[in-house]
């Protein structure tokens, strides 16, 4: 099963997070979408994979002025975030998650 769910938060300053529709609050507000996938069964669940949904406005390569282009990157080396990581649709993410390969050599532990 391929899911989103939305977290929400009162400030803008953690990873991804900007003002859009939130399940969670039912309502548009500043929050966090996580898309995640698990395997289910009749009698349990477990999520398998999680992405963290990046928004256009952390996508420095979507800005069109300098200066909006400078804030994004700065935000963007404060959360950590890799230069290959760009905001891609919801239905995108979904694809993501559910065709990437796992990791070799069992869990990795990272930000990202």
């Amino acid at each position: 099963m391929i899911d989103d769910t939305g977290f929400p938060k009162d400030g803008k300053d953690s990873p991804g997070v900007a003002r859009m529709y939130c399940g969670a609050l039912g309502k548009t507000g500043n929050c966090q979408i996580g898309v995640s996938v698990h395997a289910v069964t009749d009698w349990a669940s477990a999520a398998i994979d999680w992405r963290l949904f990046l928004p256009e406005s952390w996508d420095d390569a979507k800005a069109v002025e300098d200066k909006t282009v400078a804030q994004i990157k700065a935000r963007r080396a404060r959360s950590a975030i890799p230069d290959e990581l760009r905001h891609r649709e919801s239905g995108g993410w979904r694809w993501t998650c559910s065709t990437r390969p796992p990791p070799s050599g069992g869990c990795r532990h990272g930000r990202w």
